[in-house]
């Protein structure tokens, strides 16, 4: 059977090819993630990233430079988690790490598939998703929760001074032992009942004080 190609049908399949690499890089350019081609080493193979500064360092360097001389020791210890999981399982889903990027402190989660079950070398393609926002309102919230849960219950206060007891059997103002546990702040004035009192304590008549304005 005669398999070969006229120049025509050559030059046509070239072209088929030419505007696949161009729709997938159209594709690629429209998801805002990065994606890493990884061996089972941990070995950078080839970068695409969206954005640039979601990177912790640029393609050209981090190319054949494995993971443990770019990223922190906890990151670096998830990535490979991910990659054995990936090599087990042929996909690993749902790791989060902590980086510092041109951006500032960013959270990436992992999604890791094994590229080729075949090839005695294998390679990875790991997709990482900024998920920063996320994790800050996450951490934000535990704060919330954390905060609310030391309001509650029955707090000893001074029945005269007003003062609050904490778990260290001290003592403190109620305004500093609110504001220590909470994001609650305060602001100082004279409620109505008391003022009398504050211009008998200063030696002032409080009804001529009315008078006079």
């Amino acid at each position: 059977m005669d398999c070969k190609l006229s120049y025509e049908e050559l030059e046509q399949k070239v072209i088929n090819l030419e505007k696949l690499v161009v729709y997938q890089k159209l594709v690629l350019s429209s998801i805002p993630i990065l994606i890493f081609e990884l061996n089972e080493n941990g070995d950078y193979l080839d970068v695409w990233a969206h954005n640039q500064e979601e990177l912790v360092a640029n393609k050209k360097f981090l190319l054949n430079r494995n993971i443990s001389e770019i990223l922190p020791q906890e990151a670096t210890t998830k990535v490979m988690l991910a990659i054995k999981e990936a090599k087990e399982k042929g996909l690993s889903h749902g790791q989060q790490i902590q980086l510092t990027t041109p951006k500032g402190e960013m959270w990436f989660e992992l999604s890791t598939t094994l590229k080729s079950k075949d090839s005695s070398s294998k390679r990875f393609i790991m997709l990482s998703r900024d998920i920063t926002k996320q994790k800050q309102a996450e951490i934000k919230g535990l704060k919330i929760l954390s905060d609310i849960k030391i309001l509650q219950g029955i707090i000893p206060i001074c029945s005269y001074c007003h003062k609050m007891r904490d778990d260290k059997d001290s003592w403190e103002k109620l305004e500093k032992y609110i504001s220590e546990r909470s994001d609650a702040m305060f602001s100082h004035g004279i409620c109505p009942d008391c003022l009398p009192k504050v211009y008998l304590d200063a030696g002032l008549k409080y009804d001529a004080v009315k008078e006079s304005k």
